[in-house]
């Protein structure tokens, strides 16, 4: 195999469940027609996973720098989309636009491949704008734009796909239609079906540009998502969180705000800070939320467990010094809501959300893979031994896997990460 024939794509869905993709094979085609041509030629033409198993939680930020490090975000330092890491120099905020290399750990791909002496180039990929142990943004990746239409996306990478100096070793593709459409309208609703065609149009793009370069047949495509979606409609599955904290807590509005501040006080999980707090503190706090929320009705709906006592299908999130004390997890459907602010009058309509429990199927998320190395119509089964691992649902792929295929892909030496060792080559044909 060339060294052309070793170039990785990595193409990011957001928001792609993975039985999106059984919705598509099974439908039905019109003769004549071809509805949905990328997603068919990939499929046709490429392997899949069943599903591929993100981190907890099943955020945005978290996974899509999880499959970038093969590390889960308890190692590699974004543990949620929104939290404070605190340390002896003060309590520093992390949001989606903070590109503060502090937050950052691990090796990414494309730091990777940079140091393996080959071009990376990156758009639009969480974490791939921080500039890290000589990974240089300015010249490497380009600036996230949300305004940006997937054709424009598609156009960029095409761009420095054709470079003078010929195509980088990595580049990777950023799509968030599906994501946005899941969270407005629900994931089974008729606009996430439009947004699956506005993504397989983009997607089919980009096949037909590889095509006219002459890039197709030697370019392995990696088509990723970092969770699934779930319907957060119907009646009573919003959480108050108050509900579900102790008497002492609830009634005090500093203790309340002191939660919110935090970043994890809404949604499909909650953590709850307690500075200084010992294991004991920890859980005796974990009881009495789970007392409260009992008190309150919502006992068979809303969990409550100190870091440390996380199942092991949570993959060690409990051991990062970053993780809030206390963990809630309400029910698949249930989300927790902070008070509104005074004068606020927004009501929850019918939408979708994601950052549950990720073995609650509507988590799972996507994983195509087509190129040389990829067999056609081969379904990537998981590591051996990983439900007795822990890991839930053992017929998915969980996403740390990504980083040592494209590692392998690329024939460079993988940095330490959680991936299996030798699972990459036994899901890829040889290297000829």
């Amino acid at each position: 195999m060339s060294d052309a024939a070793r170039r990785v794509l990595l193409v990011s869905l957001d928001g792609f469940r993975a039985d999106y993709v059984n919705h598509i094979m099974a439908a039905p085609q019109v003769p004549g027609s071809s509805p949905l041509p990328a997603f068919r030629y990939l499929l046709a033409n490429g392997a899949r996973a069943q599903a591929m198993l993100p981190a907890f939680p099943s955020k945005t930020f978290p996974n899509h720098y999880t499959i970038a490090t093969g590390l889960f975000p308890a190692w590699n330092g974004i543990i949620a989309n929104t939290f404070t890491l605190r340390n002896a120099s003060g309590a520093f905020p992390f949001n989606m636009q903070n590109k503060d290399p502090n937050f950052w750990m691990g090796e990414p791909i494309w730091l990777t491949a940079q140091k393996a002496g080959l071009v990376a180039r990156t758009t639009g990929w969480p974490g791939s704008e921080v500039a890290l142990h000589g990974w240089n943004p300015s010249k490497t990746a380009a600036t996230f734009n949300y305004s940006q239409s997937g054709f424009e996306r598609v156009d960029a990478v095409l761009a420095l796909l054709r470079s003078s100096s010929g195509p980088p070793a990595f580049t990777s593709l950023y799509l968030n239609d599906v994501d946005d459409w899941g969270h407005a309208a629900g994931p089974d609703s008729d606009a996430v079906e439009t947004a699956i065609a506005a993504v397989d149009a983009s997607l089919w793009r980009l096949l037909q540009g590889l095509n006219a370069s002459n890039l197709l047949s030697s370019t392995h495509i990696l088509v990723t998502s970092d969770h699934g979606m779930a319907q957060t409609c119907g009646c009573g599955r919003t959480i108050p969180l108050t509900a579900v904290l102790p008497s002492t807590m609830a009634g005090n509005a500093s203790a309340v705000a002191a939660i919110v501040a935090a970043g994890a006080a809404d949604g499909p999980f909650i953590g709850i800070p307690c500075d200084g707090c010992s294991l004991q503190q920890a859980r005796a706090l974990a009881t009495a939320m789970n007392a409260a929320a009992s008190s309150a009705g919502y006992g068979p709906v809303f969990t409550a467990s100190a870091k440390q006592d996380l199942p092991a299908r949570f993959t060690g999130y409990g051991a990062s010094s970053r993780v809030w004390p206390v963990i809630g997890l309400p029910a698949p459907g249930y989300v927790v809501a902070s008070p509104p602010p005074p004068g606020s009058t927004a009501q929850q309509g019918c939408a979708g959300t994601h950052g549950w429990d990720t073995q609650y199927s509507a988590m799972h998320a996507t994983l195509l893979g087509m190129g040389p190395r990829f067999a056609a119509g081969a379904l990537l089964a998981p590591p051996a031994g990983a439900a007795a691992a822990g890991v839930a649902a053992g017929w998915a792929v969980p996403n740390v896997e990504v980083y040592g295929i494209m590692a392998e892909i690329m024939g460079i030496a993988p940095a330490p990460n959680n991936g299996t060792a030798g699972y990459a080559t036994r899901v890829l044909l040889p290297r000829c």
